[in-house]
């Protein structure tokens, strides 16, 4: 179940990242106000960090877990702003702060599982070990 887990982690981070790469860099110039451009640049940010987070868990290393909390971070904030930016930015509909709390509320529970995961897959204790027959004594 953790490797399940871990796998997956690291195909979301990976996937997510590109998606967030490629959207950020071809809708950077269309934003038309400050909040729309500050999504705009965390999308191209957690997608730069959503790669090398997910390069890093590949490989299991500690710093990763750091990555995958910004990534989450960004994540829960792009969902959350462009919710309304884009949108509503005077919140006068009504569902505007209702679809606004739903975004923040499942990216960040989305973010703090990729973080959870993260945390596990890095732990000494679930690092995967060399034999024990294959060590050569030191000199």
């Amino acid at each position: 179940m953790r490797k399940a887990a871990w796998i997956i982690a690291v195909i979301l981070l990976f996937g997510i990242g590109v998606i967030g790469i490629t959207n950020g860099v071809r809708e950077l110039t269309d934003s038309h106000s400050s909040l729309q451009r500050s999504v705009n640049i965390a999308v191209l940010l957690y997608g730069v960090i959503g790669v090398a987070a997910a390069f890093g868990l590949a490989r299991r290393r500690p710093w990763s877990v750091r990555l995958s909390i910004a990534w989450a971070v960004l994540v829960t904030y792009a969902a959350t702003v462009a919710s309304f930016a884009y949108s509503d930015p005077t919140f006068s509909h009504s569902g505007t702060l209702s679809g606004t709390i739903a975004a923040a509320l499942s990216t960040a529970l989305i973010g703090a599982g990729i973080v959870w995961v993260a945390r596990d897959a890095t732990r000494a204790r679930n690092l995967p070990r060399a034999a024990g027959g294959d060590h050569i004594p030191s000199p």
